[in-house]
Order: structure tokens, then sequence, then C-alpha cells
């Protein structure tokens, strides 16, 4: 069973929250079954960008009135999910370009509120944009393919939603950006996809390591097909590029690879920093990686490169686990909300229904969590609950408030990218200049004022 998804949320940002969702479950004929739907309204602890709301093209205000509250929403979602997977045995997502970013913001929402999101592994995923790249990888001289230019004005090879449909000539006008419509429109892309180039979406496999790239007494190197990117103007715009991989710890759904390339690049006494960014990870239930057999001439190239490889003792002593280790971040945990782990979110939720049944149990649920041992993952715990005090219970204490806005919103010191913060003031600021923009359409001036208002509203909150 197959449930096709999109979200419209209120900034790229992990930290940010979903404001409308689809959900459509279909047969293998592609025919709706059922389909659920439903707007969220802004939480208090949430300020949208004014990006979003002119692609998304909501209201504020309206989705305010009549949308649910995020804690309702991950509830109503959360029992469909499971509802659905209880009546067919298991189930698969398909989104577009679903992997890196409506799967994340999914699973954001079900563990903020202490909802295990992984329905003890009948949830599959799939994104269809993989299974574009790959047709187009393999048929490049019939793809349709669509040029398009950068903020450098280089140009690329899209793969948008909106530019894929209208290359395959199921889309005429813009794109809605209306979850459900989106939604409807993907489906008609993968059935005209699937009946131009007689591949099925479902026979798609996104992580492929063949046999025949086992070399060198069962050592894994193979070259895989990404998209090209051009960094200069005198640079030939490609299809496709080869980056060349070795493999190092190979598990049923998590992988260690080296970049031959990277690796060959470094300078002679390399610091294991610089050796770590050679590393990647794989995840076999997001990533779209897969690898292709060398010739001969890149054989007897790369295989010196392995060589040299074979006596690096931070490479030979590399593991999954060791890797896990060195790259951890100091992030949010909102980036990496999977670090929270299964035991605490069971946890997380108790204290939530028990905080949403009596308000004022707040100190209680703090210290009963807070109690025996403090470790990394009872911080997590904390930040969550405390988080979801502020979205759901209805009249926090304003220092509580403030504590978690000002960091989020004034400092940046919650944000992943510092150099990428932008401030509440700068936020109104922009909002205010595109209001006042002589070529914005007028619904677009409109749901922007209801967000000036609403970012207004929450900048007296600290």
């Amino acid at each position: 069973m197959t449930i096709f998804y999109d979200f419209e949320t209120s900034t790229s940002d992990l930290l940010g929250q979903i404001l409308s969702y689809a959900f459509v479950i279909t047969g293998d004929d592609f025919v709706p079954i059922d389909t659920w739907k439903g707007t969220i309204k802004l939480n208090r602890t949430q300020i949208a960008e004014p990006g979003a709301i002119l692609t998304n093209k909501l209201n504020i205000d309206d989705i305010n009135a009549s949308g649910q509250t995020e804690y309702e929403a991950a509830l109503d979602i959360h029992a469909k999910l499971e509802s659905a997977i209880l009546k067919y045995g298991n189930a698969t997502l398909v989104g577009f370009n679903s992997n890196q970013f409506d799967l994340n913001f999914l699973r954001n929402l079900m563990i903020r509120y202490g909802l295990n999101p992984y329905f003890k592994g009948k949830l599959h995923n799939l994104d269809v944009l993989h299974w574009i790249q790959y047709i187009a990888f393999e048929h490049q001289d019939t793809f349709p393919w669509t040029i398009d230019k950068n903020s450098q004005n280089l140009p690329y090879y899209s793969f948008t939603l909106e530019s894929t449909a209208k290359a395959f000539g199921v889309l005429t006008d813009a794109q809605s950006h209306d979850a459900e419509e989106d939604v409807l429109l993907l489906i008609k892309l993968i059935q005209e996809i699937q009946n131009r180039f007689g591949m099925a979406l479902f026979d798609f496999s996104a992580v492929t390591i063949p046999n025949d790239v086992y070399k060198y007494d069962h050592i894994v190197i193979g070259k895989q097909k990404i998209r090209h990117f051009p960094k200069d103007d005198e640079e030939e715009l490609a299809h496709f590029r080869y980056k060349y991989w070795l493999g190092l710890e190979l598990q049923a759904k998590a992988k260690l690879l080296l970049d031959l390339e990277a690796f060959d690049r470094l300078p002679n006494d390399p610091t294991p920093a610089q050796l770590l960014e050679c590393f990647k990870y794989i995840n076999d239930n997001k990533h779209f990686f897969r690898l292709e057999p060398l010739n001969y001439q890149e054989e007897v190239y790369f295989g010196n490169i392995v060589n040299q490889v074979a006596n690096t003792p931070f490479i030979k002593e590399m593991t999954l686990e060791k890797y896990f280790k060195l790259t951890e971040k100091e992030w949010d945990i909102e980036y990496q909300i999977h670090q929270l782990g299964f035991e605490r979110i069971d946890r997380l939720q108790m204290a939530i229904r028990q905080l949403v049944r009596d308000p004022d149990s707040y100190d209680d649920i703090i210290k009963q969590i807070w109690s025996g041992q403090k470790t990394q993952k009872d911080k997590f715990l904390v930040q969550l609950f405390n988080r979801a005090y502020l979205a759901i219970h209805p009249s926090p204490k304003p220092e509580h408030l403030s504590r978690y806005m000002t960091p989020r919103y004034l400092s940046g010191v919650l944000s992943k990218d510092p150099s990428q913060f932008v401030t509440i003031e700068e936020k109104i600021k922009e909002t205010q200049a595109l209001i006042s923009s002589p070529t914005l359409s007028e619904q677009d001036r409109v749901n922007l004022q209801a967000l000036l208002r609403d970012i207004e509203k929450k900048r007296r909150l600290f």
C-alpha cells in the first residue's frame, strides 16, 4: 500500500513546523483510495519565513483560525498512519525530494510530541526524485532535460517537481504549492514517466551495490553517477559526472565509504580532520547511491590509490561506530531528533499527556524527568518537553518563553548554520520591504501582512 504525501512548511529549517499537509493512499493502479489533509496553526514559538509564505501562498490568519494545533495534527497523522499500517500490513511513504525534507519534518513533528515515527519498521519511504534522476542518467539522450540558472547565473539541469512536470507535459501553469494538488501532480508525473520509459517506480532501488564492483579480494570499489553543477563559465555543462568510492563497511541498512578522488587530493601528511572529510555515510532508507564497475583504465588508476589507502592507519581502523562518534555535531536536538532514542520518546509522550490533563503539573513533571541519572539524552528529553510545554500550555510562564525565543530569534544560538541566521528584527524589515514591492500580487501582499502581524505579536513576547 502506498501513501503519497507532501507538506508546506514555515521554513526549510528543521526548527520550523508543517503548515499544511496532504496524504493520499492509492493502490497499485495509483487510483486514490483515501485522502486526509489539513492545515496547522503556527504555534506560539514559531515564526514563518516570508519566502516560505510567498511560495506556499498560505495566510497565517486563516490557518490560525481554522487549522489544527501542532499537537492535534501530530496525534491525527500518527493515528491515521498507524491505522493504515494495521489495515494493510505495511506502507510506503512516497514523496518528491521527501527523504531530505518532508520525511525529516514528519519525524520531527511526531517525536516533538512523544510519538514514535518508525512504526516498528512497517513504514517504508521512497523518494521519487531519486527514481527520476536515475532514469535521466540512464536515458540521457531521450530524457527531457530542463536547464535553469543558479544565483551565480551558471546553468544547471533542474530536477524540481515543477520543471520536471512541465518537461513531461503534465503541468502547464505554475506549480500551486498546495499540498494536495502537489501530491496529485506527482502521481500524474509518475504515471507519465512509467509509460514513457517502461520502468515501474516500485521496481527501483535507490541504493544498489552490484556484485561486479567487488574487486581486490572482496573490496568494493566503483563509480557513482551524480548531478553535475558547473563551477565557472568555462566549464561545459554535462548531464552527470562520476564520483569514485571505496567501500569500508557495508551493512544491510548503513554503509561507510571513502571518496577516492578526495583522498588523492590530500597533502602528503593529512590530519585526521582532513581524512575524515573523505568519508561518506549512506543510510539505505534515505540516500540515493548506485555503484557501477570501473573500466580497465579506472581500475589501474584507482587501484594505486586503494593501495595508499590500505597503508593509512586512520582509515584502516575506521568503523561506522567510530565515524558516528567522530562526526557528532553540537547541533540543537531538533536537527538530530533521532538522538533522543526510542525509550525517551515514550517517556516524552507520557509527560506531555500528563501536562495536557493537568497544565499545572509542569513543575512536578520536570522533577520526575530530571530525577536520577542526567545523561545527554535526558537533557534532550527535558529540552523537547519544555518546547512542547511552550506550544501546548494555555499560558506558559513568560520567562520560560523568553528563555527559548531569545536564542532562537535574537542571538541565533540554536541555529545549525549561524552564517545564515536572520534575527527577528531583520525578518520584520524584510517582510515590510516585500510588502512595499510594486510587483507583488495583492494576495501575496495580504498574506505577508498577516505574517507581519504575527511576527510583531510574537516579538512582544520576549
